[in-house]
C-alpha cells in the first residue's frame, strides 16, 4: 500500500494470474479507478452494492479515488464567497481612503 486516506487508495498489486479485486466501499457517483494510469469502467450492474475490478496479471499500480461532485461543488462556492468577500472588503477600505483624501483636501 503506497498511500490511503478516507478518499483514495493507492497499491501496488503483483500476482501471477488475473485476478479480481473486490472493494468493500459503496460504489457512489465521484469513485475513479486507475490501473496503471489508465481508467477503469466500473460495472454498476452487479447485484451487490460494493465493485470488484479486474486486474490482470502481472504488477501493477491501482489507484482509487472518490471525488463526490457535491463536495467539489462546495468547495468551488467557498472559494467564490472567499473572493467575493475579499473584494468587499478591498472596495470598502478603496472608498474610506478616497473620502478620508477628500476630507484632507478640503481642510485644506
Amino acid at each position: 500500500m503506497l498511500d490511503y486516506n478516507s478518499n483514495k487508495l493507492h497499491l501496488i498489486l503483483h500476482s501471477q494470474n488475473p485476478n479480481t479485486l473486490f472493494y468493500s466501499q459503496i460504489l457512489m457517483e465521484g469513485w475513479e479507478v486507475r490501473l496503471d494510469g489508465v481508467k477503469v469502467m466500473l460495472d454498476k450492474s452487479m447485484a451487490h452494492p460494493f465493485f470488484e475490478i479486474k486486474i490482470p496479471a502481472g504488477s501493477h499500480l491501482l489507484l482509487l479515488s472518490y471525488k463526490p461532485i457535491g463536495v467539489i461543488a462546495g468547495y468551488i462556492l467557498n472559494y467564490l464567497a472567499q473572493i467575493f468577500v475579499l473584494l468587499l472588503v478591498a472596495v470598502s477600505n478603496v472608498r474610506a481612503f478616497l473620502r478620508q483624501a477628500r476630507a484632507f483636501q478640503e481642510s485644506n
